[in-house]
């Protein structure tokens, strides 16, 4: 049940269909399975380590009352010290999966995915002002919201391939309609948040 529920709370929480983050991502990832696996895997990898950290610049921002204004900024300089630490690691573990992953990791890193899902895990503990978040609730953001990307990625890879059919207008295949079909789920899944 456990395993459900944060399915769903991924699903909720989804960066793709509830706030359009990282929409040419997707459609990059929804393409292949490979695609589809490994940069869900390094997006995943980046939102819960950077929502780690995240938690750490928060308590100092709070601390030493610094402008919220720099709150992005700080988060860059986390992903770029994410994404800098990363590629330096894999490549020292080994080339060939450095070969392999170099790529995923560059979208991964420079996507406005990771930075929004930093961006909502903060805001989280502003919301819950009566309660402080804790290390444990900004690990967890972060994971659920890595694997929304996965199950997002997932959703739109089975609708490309009926989609992109013959019984679908010419005009409107490929692009246009992944757009209205992301659109309909969107409103779906806000319809459920909302009850």
């Amino acid at each position: 049940m456990t395993i459900v529920n944060i399915l769903f709370a991924s699903l909720l929480s989804n960066l793709i269909f509830s706030r359009a983050l990282g929409i040419s991502t997707i459609l990059i990832a929804s393409k292949n399975k490979t695609n589809l696996i490994s940069l869900s895997f390094v997006i995943t990898f980046f939102t819960t380590v950077g929502s780690m950290l995240a938690y750490f610049a928060d308590k100092i921002i709070i601390k030493n009352n610094i402008e919220l204004m720099f709150q992005p900024m700080i988060y860059i300089i986390i992903i770029s010290i994410i994404y800098i630490s990363s590629l330096l690691l894999l490549r020292a573990i080994s080339e060939n999966l450095f070969g392999k992953l170099k790529k995923y990791i560059h979208i991964s890193a420079f996507n406005c995915i990771v930075l929004g899902a930093l961006m909502i895990t903060s805001n989280l503990s502003k919301v819950n002002s009566s309660t402080e978040l804790l290390f444990s609730d900004y690990v967890m953001m972060g994971f659920k919201l890595g694997i929304g990307f996965l199950v997002a990625s997932y959703i739109l890879k089975i609708a490309h391939v009926k989609l992109d059919s013959e019984e679908v207008p010419k005009s409107f295949r490929g692009y246009p309609i992944l757009m209205i079909y992301i659109g309909i789920i969107s409103m779906a899944l806000y319809g459920v948040s909302v009850l």
